[in-house]
Order: structure tokens, then sequence, then C-alpha cells
């Protein structure tokens, strides 16, 4: 990794590799510091740096684009193709504070040394006071004001208003927003009048070089050795954040009557995990479903490909970023019909109304017993995945730099 010397100045060596130091933009690697690494935001962050990457190597970034590391007490830059490869990033550590104080307050000198002129932050959370250059933001969704019940039970209003607040602020702070979907668009317009011209929409992509429907050599061996399962199986992919909605999966799959296990797939907080396996037991679902924990990214399409269908009972999303990689796998996909969801896989996706256990219900029991169905989804999903590339995520966003920078068309 090649970054600044103690003074914060980029190397010579850095500034020969970016045609003399022409990087302006820098992507925020902080969420690749902290647990958000091991779910979407990380895969964002990670997937944005690929797309930047494969422009580059072919010539059609227009701007300067870099990741940027904090570590001690000084940002560390790293080219797009070590990001875009995992390199340059310490392992996430459960202990790391979810925003460093330090980090905060230690942007302005370094970044304007750094020569940048944006810094793109993937994680609202973890905006820098007074960075001193603009902001760029991605905003995945607005789900804790949407269902602030989910989030305090004590006291949700209090709870609502202080997130409402923390969101305005960051969004007053930024000279750009992008949104992953319309349907977040639409709800940063509606709760916080963000005017129209100062939001981007670039829906996240997937790689369909990893993702693909070709089992790989002995997968289903490595499923069994590795993580103790065989198919069939049904599969959910994600934390057990409570608008996942894992409650009434669980109470979904004890109605089924031909019993295919379901296999859970997500770095779960031990809180979470513990109530999980008391709803198991409360059901009579032991031995049924099994919580397998993080799933590195490297063996996540098997475990999609060898599954009979994602269910994905999210009571809200932003995007659904699980549902993609499913139908880029050639997985069916069972899921509600809100928010993004509705927007971007209606087309592919088999949908019913959110919380309706009949139909949900009735959904896995089809897709247990019939391949014609399993197999008409499939094709649906592997026709709709590539509309979504990490590389046209890329281009919409620097839109949104170029726009900020005052070079758009």
């Amino acid at each position: 990794m090649l970054g600044p010397n103690r003074f914060g100045h980029p190397s010579a060596a850095w500034r020969d590799r970016t045609n003399k130091g022409s990087i302006q933009v820098f992507l925020d690697t902080w969420p690749l510091q902290t647990p958000s690494a091991l779910q979407g935001i990380g895969r964002y962050t990670l997937g944005l740096a690929s797309g930047f990457s494969a422009l580059e190597a072919k010539g059609e970034l227009p701007l300067g684009v870099a990741g940027l590391r904090f570590a001690g007490q000084a940002w560390h830059v790293v080219p797009l193709k070590e990001l875009s490869q995992g390199k340059g990033q310490p392992p996430p550590r459960a202990d790391t504070p979810h925003c460093s104080w330090r980090r905060r307050f230690a942007s302005r000198p370094c970044l304007r040394r750094l020569g940048c002129r944006i810094l793109h932050l993937p994680e609202p959370a973890c905006m820098p006071l007074a960075p001193g250059v603009s902001l760029v933001l991605t905003v995945h969704d607005l789900i804790p004001l949407e269902f602030p019940h989910l989030y305090s039970r004590k006291a949700p209003r209090l709870r609502y208003l202080l997130n409402r607040a923390l969101t305005r602020l960051r969004l007053l702070a930024a000279d750009h927003v992008v949104a992953d979907s319309q349907y977040v668009s639409h709800r940063l317009r509606a709760l916080f009048g963000v005017p129209e011209e100062k939001i981007t929409v670039a829906y996240p992509g997937v790689d369909l070089h990893r993702y693909t429907p070709t089992p790989q050599p002995q997968e289903r061996e490595w499923l069994r050795t590795q993580l103790g399962i065989s198919p069939p199986f049904f599969l959910y992919v994600g934390t057990a954040d409570p608008r996942k909605n894992l409650g009434f999966l669980l109470e979904a799959l004890a109605f089924v009557q031909n019993r295919v296990p379901l296999v859970v797939a997500g770095a779960l907080h031990p809180l979470h995990r513990q109530s999980l396996e008391a709803k198991i037991a409360q059901l009579g679902l032991g031995g049924l479903v099994q919580l397998v924990g993080f799933v590195d990214e490297g063996m996540l399409p098997a475990l999609y490909r060898q599954s009979l269908a994602l269910l994905f009972p999210s009571l809200s999303e932003g995007f659904g970023l699980p549902i993609l990689e499913a139908m880029a796998c050639g997985t069916p996909v069972v899921a509600f019909a809100h928010s993004a969801v509705k927007e971007l896989f209606a087309e592919a996706a088999w949908l019913v109304p959110t919380n309706h256990m009949p139909d949900f219900v009735g959904a896995m029991t089809t897709l247990a017993s019939s391949a014609e169905k399993r197999q008409a989804l499939r094709e649906k999903g592997l026709a709709w995945a590539p509309r979504f590339t990490w590389e046209a995520t890329a281009q919409q966003v620097v839109t949104a730099y170029q726009k900020v920078l005052g070079k758009a068309p």
C-alpha cells in the first residue's frame, strides 16, 4: 500500500502512479475496519471500488479516485486495484468503535495536503467533522426512521427524533447524496426535502464473475465438511437486525409440512443469536435450523447455488443485495412486495404481501416440491441480474462527483 508520509503528504511513488498527484476523490474505507465489513455496507464499499478499478483499467475513469484509510492519527491512501482486491485493509475488529473521534477531528489538514476535493462516505454515520472538502454520502436506507419501534422498545419516539435530527445534519453537511434506489431517493425528498438535483440514484451491483450459476468442483463437499450442511435447504443471508424479520421466517418454516431445513448465513450479534435460538426452541425447530454465522464472500455463491431458494422476509430494504446475488447464482427468491424490493425485483422474484403468512408459506411449499417452478424463477433471475454491475454503479457515482466539481454537462 502506498500512502502519505508522516506529515500527510503523498509519497513520490504515489504521485508518479496517479499522474502527479491528480487524485481528487477519495473513497472512505472506514466501514471495512468496523463490523460493517461483514455486512452489506462493507460489500458495497469493496464493490464500488472494484467498479472504479474496472473503469480505470479501461481508461474510462475521468477523475482520479483512490481509497482512504484512517489508522493511528493519519489517513493512508489505498490504490483502487488494491482496495478492490481487499488488500491494504486491516481485518475488521468487533471491538472497533463505530466511529473514532480521533478520525472525526483529524480530517482537514491531511485531506487538503492530499489534494482531496471530494470525500465519499459509504457509511454516513462515520462522517468526519469539518473535513474542509466536499462530502458525498451514500444513503442506503432510512429504515430506523420507518420502524423506530423496532430499534427502541422503551422510547421509540425519542429514538426517532434523535435519528431524524442526526440524519438531517448529515444531509445538510453533504454536498451530494448517492441513493441506492429510487425508493430511497423518494424517502429523502419526502422526509427531509432534499432537492432532487442533489441526489444521484446508483443501484448497487453484483460481481457476475464470482456470482454465477455454474457450480464449482466439490462445492457440495465443502458445504458438508466446512458448514455441516447438505442440500436440500432453504437459505437466509443477512444479519438478525429487527427489520430483517427472522422471527416471521422461523414461524413460516414451522408451518411448512415438507420439513426442509433452513440455513441462516450472516454475522449475528450475540443477543440476536440468543433470541433466535430461543425462538427455534419455542417452535420446536431444533435440528431444522442451522446458524452458520458469517460466510466469506468467496464461498457465498456456493451456498446460494445449492439452496432451493433464498427466503428474504425483510420489512424494508433500500436495495436488497442478497436478492441480486441469489439471482445471479440462479437461485429463486421469495420476498415481500415493498420498498426497493418491489421497485427492483418484481420482474424476477416471487413477491408476496408483507407479513402475509399463508402466501409466504405457500411459496415455500411450492418451491420445496416443484422443480418446474424453481426453474422458471431461476431463468427469470439469471436474465435480470446482469442489469446490475458494479461498473455501472461506479459510472453513476462518477456523475455525482462531476456535479460536485462543476464538470457535469
